[in-house]
């Protein structure tokens, strides 16, 4: 009979830890899920302000941010880009057809304002005196002028303003043309061939204001 009663005890005692046992375990799981979805484990993703705007290029200043707060947990990712951009074109005063001189250019270049912020060099005296007086230099008051304010036509000129012949643009078009400074004239390529026999770079020339220039019959044959 004793050994009767021990053996239900021992039954009951054992039931008892078996349950404590697992309410324990619960409440441990329990915790653990807390401390999962607890906002301090589950931080969104944070922007810095945005720096400084950079120096003005080609008409253009960028801004750059990095992330502050990286994400964590099922916080959420940051969004957007880490730059932004801002024109910052400005005519400085000229107006459509003025000569100007860029500051710091010490080629001597003379350019004219076009319109819309952009310019082009005036290629020799020559056309220069054509606009503005035989030597009438005077006409250039803006000597000191920030091109890197405005939209430079001529940029992709491989040989730069100057003399010699070279390969032109006159407007965003695929048509590219052979330009002679001396005679002041040009003529279109009929063909990629006859273009790279005049000039190996023909595909980089950049747009200048051809309202000047007189245009001659077009080049047919492969220069020798």
């Amino acid at each position: 009979m004793e050994n009767s009663k021990l053996v239900v005890l021992l039954l009951i005692a054992g039931i008892a830890y078996y349950i404590m046992n697992e309410n324990n375990k619960t409440n441990v799981k329990k915790e653990e899920e807390t401390i999962q979805e607890t906002p301090d484990n589950n931080i969104d993703c944070e922007w810095s302000e945005y720096g400084e705007w950079s120096e003005c290029k080609d008409g253009k200043q960028i801004a750059t941010r990095t992330i502050k707060t990286p994400k964590s947990g099922s916080g959420k990712d940051c969004t957007g880009e880490n730059t932004k951009s801002q024109s910052c074109y400005d005519s400085q005063g000229l107006s459509h057809g003025e000569p100007f001189m860029c500051k710091g250019d010490n080629t001597g270049a003379v350019n004219r304002y076009m319109k819309e912020n952009s310019y082009s060099w005036i290629p020799n005296p020559e056309t220069f005196y054509s606009w503005y007086g035989q030597d009438n230099w005077g006409a250039i008051k803006k000597r000191d002028i920030d091109c890197t304010k405005l939209i430079n036509l001529n940029k992709n000129v491989p040989s730069g303003p100057g003399s010699g012949k070279k390969s032109i643009k006159c407007d965003s078009g695929p048509a590219v043309y052979n330009f002679d400074s001396e005679t002041q004239s040009y003529a279109h390529y009929i063909n990629p061939d006859v273009a790279s026999s005049y000039d190996p770079l023909w595909g980089q020339s950049g747009i200048i204001d051809c309202s000047y220039l007189t245009q001659k019959d077009p080049l047919i044959e492969i220069k020798r």
